[in-house]
């Protein structure tokens, strides 16, 4: 072990007593200007009372007191026994990174090559941010020679402030010492030192992981900061990079390399099945793999069998996996335990929807709800928190927002408005907006404004399918008339006349 100056160690044990230089001064009767000379060793031979003064003040053990006196005469280390940790390194991953070429190369670059301090990789729960972060850490490595430390914020029984200690080489911080505390003896450690801090799963403490990031790009001029969270952390300065789920042959791959890892390689003619499973989990890494470990009891035929009927049967087998990673269950309800209740109730409300939504559309489905916020539109600020958390998607299409949600999300969200009492209501709503919608349309469409409402039309087909199937099931018999009316024109002029068809032979058996 290389020799540490006095300057380095008296800095080390002021830290792991928790300690700003102006306290320690005051214990040991010193002025904070020696403490300060001595730690940025312009005074190096300090006397022997000074060292004896600051051992007691720091209260050291016998095996520390004595290193310590050795160090500040100029003598090797007795022992190595009770060296100081090594600060949290960098997780190694238990597999290869599948894909991700195009995200990882774009990271490395915001941090080594813009004026960009703070980059957030945000997404759904199980879409890989974690493994991303792993890979970006490693490939920048040589571009931070102050070192890079991974803080975990996902533990719930961990304050955020033990995790930054821990992370960056400090002692658990005392129950008085706050996270202020902590973050003060971090940006003195860490100083002009051209460093990465790697902040995993911030979404559980998103305004202490604000605070972290704040404080520290601040005092800490070289300091880069690598986020990921399902939602940003809307601090200054931050750049924010969506991570969607896999390419689908991207997936594919990841699948053939968990199956083969539970003991079973799939077939060539099991080729489609595998990626009609990947389509049906959206490509999340997550889901691919809890769907892949279920080859150890299942056939690749009754995986896609039993995901068609629900997906509970994605749940692992791995015991050391995060709880919230063990099931696809588990990793949405974590996202779901971090909305407010109105934001519940929008979320839930909004699975509505097939194929997308729009402003107006959200606005017509939610009105009438009980909701706690009375903000002049509530619509939009709730539709902004769901893309923030990553339970909702936006497409921009010819200058038009439209809403969306990953299939197995809105799964999720389908159960959670079957059990809520405005179900019925929200139900109802979608019903009467689409048939107005429809009728709307309708005297246009052989117009010459005609490929203009078609467009729109085509664009909530999937919802109009799933209001005319709810009002033939519901037995809504007026409005599904209305709606068979209002769509005859559109289902000749798109060739959907057998299906017209086929719901008016069902309006009237």
């Amino acid at each position: 072990m290389p020799q540490t100056d006095f300057g380095e160690l008296l800095r080390q044990h002021r830290f792991a007593a928790g300690l700003s230089q102006e306290e320690l001064a005051r214990r040991a009767g010193l002025s904070g200007d020696a403490i300060a000379a001595l730690e940025r060793g312009r005074r190096r031979t300090p006397r022997p009372l000074t060292v004896r003064l600051l051992a007691e003040a720091l209260a050291l053990p016998d095996h520390e007191r004595a290193h310590f006196i050795d160090t500040a005469r100029g003598l090797p280390r007795r022992t190595t026994a009770g060296d100081r940790p090594i600060p949290a390194a960098t997780p190694v991953p238990a597999g290869q990174l599948i894909g991700r070429r195009a995200e990882l190369a774009a990271a490395a670059q915001v941090l080594t090559a813009t004026p960009v301090r703070l980059l957030t990789l945000s997404g759904p729960g199980g879409v890989g941010k974690s493994r991303l972060a792993i890979a970006a850490a490693d490939a920048v490595g040589d571009s931070f020679p102050g070192g890079h430390f991974w803080i975990s914020l996902s533990p719930p029984d961990r304050a955020p402030a033990a995790g930054v200690a821990a992370a960056t080489g400090l002692p658990r911080p005392s129950a008085h010492r706050d996270l202020t505390d902590v973050l003060d003896l971090v940006a003195e450690q860490l100083g002009d030192r051209r460093a990465l801090l790697v902040l995993d799963d911030c979404e559980r403490v998103v305004h202490d992981a604000a605070t972290i990031c704040e404080e520290l790009l601040q005092r800490c001029p070289h300091l880069h900061v690598l986020a990921t969270s399902r939602e940003p952390l809307h601090v200054s300065g931050e750049r924010v990079t969506p991570i969607r789920p896999l390419p689908i042959d991207d997936a594919v791959t990841m699948f053939h390399t968990r199956a083969i890892a539970h003991g079973v390689q799939p077939t060539a003619d099991e080729h489609g099945d595998v990626r009609q499973i990947c389509r049906h989990v959206d490509g999340i890494p997550l889901a691919v793999e809890l769907a892949a470990s279920r080859l150890n009891i299942l056939t690749v035929k009754q995986v896609v069998m039993e995901l068609a009927r629900s997906s509970a049967i994605l749940a692992g087998t791995d015991r050391t996996a995060p709880h919230r990673h063990q099931t696809w269950h588990a990793s949405l309800q974590w996202s779901y335990d971090l909305l407010t209740a109105d934001e519940r109730t929008f979320f839930a409300a909004m699975s509505i929807f097939s194929g997308g939504w729009t402003i107006a559309a959200a606005r017509a489905v939610s009105a009438g709800l009980a909701m706690t916020t009375e903000r002049h539109d509530v619509v939009v600020e709730l539709t902004s928190k769901l893309v923030d958390a990553s339970l909702c998607l936006v497409r921009r299409e010819r200058g038009f927002a439209r809403y969306d949600m990953l299939g197995l999300v809105r799964e999720y969200a389908a159960r959670q408005l079957t059990r809520h009492p405005a179900r019925a209501h929200v139900e109802r709503e979608h019903l009467r907006h689409f048939t107005a919608l429809a009728a709307a349309a309708e005297p246009h469409l052989l117009g010459p404004d005609g490929a203009r409402w078609i467009s729109m039309l085509d664009a909530e087909l999937a919802n109009l399918r799933a209001a005319m199937l709810r009002a033939l099931t519901r037995g809504y018999i007026t409005a599904a008339l209305r709606l068979l009316d209002s769509l005859a024109t559109y289902c000749h002029l798109r060739g959907l006349d057998t299906e017209w068809q086929a719901w008016r032979e069902s309006l009237w058996t």
